[in-house]
Order: structure tokens, then C-alpha cells, then sequence
């Protein structure tokens, strides 16, 4: 089948008509809970820098070295939030998000994003999230933007096996009240898709039993239920 314009709420596989996304999870007047695994409406594109030049540099008041520790927790959270995709560990994804945290018609808080995580990833048989080229500003001492590039290789019910690049267009907040212990966490992520391309399973495929194969699947998704309840249902000759 070939790959048409992302007209339908809701696909994981498609080119959007123009580089464009949808909200995620918090603080935007169109929140859609399916946005947060790439299920959400299209909204207009973002263009151009995150903030504006002059907003760029070191932050006043702290030091490099203080600078450098908050930018080294800043692209922490974009790597456990991929820990905790992969995991479905729903626990770690809210302990990435402030505590005011606005989810839409979910309502605020830890509360209203674990409704989130138990309403969207029930499907999900799994979910890998690659983060590259981290760009992070800072705004004041307690406040950032950022973007980030990711790969990510999923399989849910719906939409099978699927390959996106995906760019996030984040918030931060320093959530301490104590300024000699930094806590950032997000604020604010969008999920804007570049494109989403479906492809056959490689869940379908015999084990490889590595080293003995290169090709095959490991020992990972062999272990998890998901994955092997999904392997029992199919009809795949290959299994």
C-alpha cells in the first residue's frame, strides 16, 4: 500500500501533508490523549528557533559547571522517558512530569496522566525510542526549551509494525524548591511526526538464538508477555 497524506485522527503510518504533530500530554488547548504514543490531530506546524536568540547562553546567575550539570538532567529525561515507553513502566513516566502537569479532559497531575498511560498503551506490544540531537535553551534559571530527534520502532493492534522520526518540542522546569538540588522535569512535550512508515513485523520472525543467528528475534521481546501473546495469536508460517 502505498503512504498517503495523514488525513485520519489517529495513524501511526503516513506523511503528513506538511511537518506536522499534535499536542502532548500537557498545557495545549487542543489536547488529544491519544497523542501520547503519536495517535493525535494535526496542528499547525512549528517553525523556527524554540526561543528567540537573545534567550541563548549561559544562565544568569549559575555557574558553567551548575549550567552544565542542569543540561546533563535535562537530556535525562529524554532518555528515561524512553525507558519508561519501552517498559510501559507507568511509574517512571509520571515521575518525568511536574506535579502541575495540565492533561486536558483528563484533568491535572500524576493522577490524570497515569488515566492517560493505562488508556493508550494498552495495546502497545512494544515500543523502542531512540533520542538524538538534543537542542536545549534556557530560558531563566528554572525554565527551558528544548527539541528533540528520535527514531521509534513500535507495534501496537491497530496499526501493526511501525517506524516513525519523530521531533519533540519540550518545556522544562527546574520542580525544586531547594536550589542547591535541581529536579527538572518536563512541562510540556509535543509529538510532532515527520513521517510514519508500516512495514511486516520482525515480532514474526523465528528466534535467533544470537550468536548461533544475526537474524531473527532475541531474547528481549522473548521475554515479554505482550510480545509472546501477540506471537501465540498470530498465523505467521514464520513462527
Amino acid at each position: 500500500q502505498g503512504l498517503g497524506a495523514e488525513a485520519v485522527v489517529g495513524r501511526q503510518v503516513g506523511v503528513p501533508v506538511e511537518p506536522v504533530g499534535s499536542p502532548f500530554l500537557v498545557g495545549d488547548d487542543q489536547e488529544d490523549v491519544r497523542s501520547f504514543t503519536g495517535h493525535g490531530a494535526t496542528i499547525t506546524p512549528v517553525h523556527g528557533p524554540i526561543v528567540d536568540a537573545g534567550a541563548r547562553g549561559n544562565i544568569r546567575g549559575v555557574t558553567p559547571t551548575e549550567e552544565l550539570i542542569a543540561r546533563e538532567r535535562i537530556r535525562d529525561l529524554a532518555l528515561r522517558y524512553s525507558v519508561a515507553f519501552a517498559d510501559r513502566d507507568v511509574e517512571l513516566m509520571v515521575s518525568l512530569y511536574a506535579e502541575d502537569a495540565s492533561f486536558g479532559s483528563f484533568g491535572d497531575g500524576p493522577e490524570a496522566l497515569r488515566r492517560i498511560m493505562g488508556s493508550t498503551m494498552g495495546d502497545l506490544r512494544f515500543g523502542v525510542i531512540l533520542v538524538a540531537n538534543h537542542l536545549i535553551d534556557f530560558t531563566s534559571e528554572t525554565e527551558a526549551t528544548g527539541e528533540v530527534w528520535a527514531r521509534c520502532y513500535a507495534q501496537n493492534d491497530r496499526d501493526g509494525y511501525y517506524e516513525q522520526l519523530i521531533k519533540y518540542v519540550d518545556r522544562y522546569v527546574d520542580a525544586s524548591a531547594d536550589p542547591g538540588a535541581p529536579d527538572w522535569r518536563f512541562l510540556h512535550r509535543r509529538h510532532l511526526l515527520w513521517f510514519g512508515e508500516a512495514k511486516a513485523s520482525p515480532l514474526a520472525q523465528p528466534p535467533a538464538n544470537w550468536p548461533e543467528r544475526q537474524v531473527g528475534v532475541g531474547r528481549i521481546p522473548l521475554g515479554d508477555a505482550a510480545v509472546l501473546a501477540w506471537r501465540e495469536d498470530s498465523d505467521s508460517d514464520a513462527i
